[in-house]
């Protein structure tokens, strides 16, 4: 009976560890997996940003029309049915140099929410939306902003 007993109680504590070994190998999964979804995510607006900056500095869209950028992608892929993807905010303000204007383009995923968290057996706290800014210095033409800004002397020459 002892012997039985033993095997019983070994065979009780080798399920348990093991049961124990697979959570922690699935948390771990799980973890890999949303870092990877949210890293992939982020590249998508980095994307998105540096898009919205070259067709800017390239004179294709204009401050005005940027978020007809998006929307032309997702009228030429089929998406039209889908809901909107990301949110573009664009400031810009004079810089120090005649001509240049500071472009900060904020890229917003309105998804959002972790894709994860519906599937998963442990639930956890949502994520913010990702989002992502980039600010560069553009050329995008003759403001308002920048009449304030004096000519140089010596650039006066090579006009």
């Amino acid at each position: 009976m002892t012997r039985r007993g033993a095997l019983l109680l070994e065979l009780l504590l080798s399920v348990a560890l093991f049961t124990m070994c697979a959570l922690v190998i699935l948390s771990v999964s799980t973890d890999v997996l949303r870092s990877v979804e949210s890293a992939r995510r982020r590249q998508e607006a980095v994307d998105v940003a540096r898009t919205v900056l070259a067709s800017l500095e390239a004179g294709l869209a204009t401050v005005e029309n940027v978020d007809d950028l998006v929307e032309g992608d997702r009228e030429s892929e089929g998406l039209d049915d889908e809901p909107q993807r990301w949110q573009i905010d664009l400031e810009t303000e004079p810089s120090q140099f005649p001509g240049l204007t500071v472009v900060t383009v904020i890229v917003r995923d309105l998804r959002g929410a972790d894709p994860l968290a519906s599937t998963t057996l442990m639930t956890s706290n949502l994520e913010a939306p990702e989002s992502f800014r980039l600010v560069e210095l553009l050329d995008i033409g003759e403001t308002e902003e920048d009449e304030g800004f004096e000519v140089d002397p010596i650039d006066e020459e090579d006009l």
